[in-house]
């Protein structure tokens, strides 16, 4: 279990709805999780990566076993595309 089991569960949730592309906030995705996202999250780039196999990164963990990868990343905006891999 991961802090960010609850973005998984809504990306997941999202799928069964046949939604396959999310465009969201940084604040929308925090309201999601009932916490707020690191800074790294808001000044990193890496942060969202898309990292598959063994990764230290719990959050991209989250949206990949969703069947997501981030795309549209915007960090000026705060905004994040997740789109069905």
């Amino acid at each position: 279990m991961s802090k960010y089991d609850p973005l998984y569960r809504w990306l997941v949730a999202k799928s069964a709805s046949g939604i396959t592309s999310i465009s969201t906030t940084f604040e929308q995705i925090e309201a999601v999780l009932g916490f707020k996202l690191p800074d790294s999250a808001r000044t990193s780039t890496p942060w969202w990566a898309n990292e598959k196999g063994n990764t230290r990164h719990v959050q991209c963990k989250s949206w990949i076993a969703a069947g997501f990868e981030t795309r549209n990343l915007s960090l000026a905006t705060g905004s994040v595309t997740f789109v069905r891999a």
